[in-house]
């Protein structure tokens, strides 16, 4: 777009999609994820289709937490982490 003497117009390019989305994953945290989206996927349909898994929710709860383990994210990525305020958090579990 051009801009002329009167009005002062300036465009900002559009991020690409790389530096929208932080770092990207390597080829092999690629593999793993596909990975455990097939077995996520295989446990279901064994217990949807072939019914061969009784219940397929704590299998692949277990699952999910193994998998934010063997990553970066540890306990602290599913808010599971010492309370700041252990005053506030018993006065919001006696409010409750």
């Amino acid at each position: 777009m051009s801009t002329n003497a009167n009005s002062a117009v300036t465009l900002k390019k559009a991020p690409t999609l790389n530096e929208s989305q932080g770092p990207s994953l390597s080829a092999s945290r690629r593999w793993f994820s596909l990975g455990e989206f097939l077995l996520g996927a295989a446990i279901v349909i064994g217990h949807n289709v072939y019914h061969v898994i009784p219940n397929e929710v704590p299998i692949l709860f277990v699952l999910g937490l193994v998998s934010l383990r063997l990553r970066d994210g540890g306990w602290k990525a599913m808010g599971l982490q010492w309370p700041v305020s252990w005053r506030k958090t018993v006065l919001i579990a006696l409010a409750a």
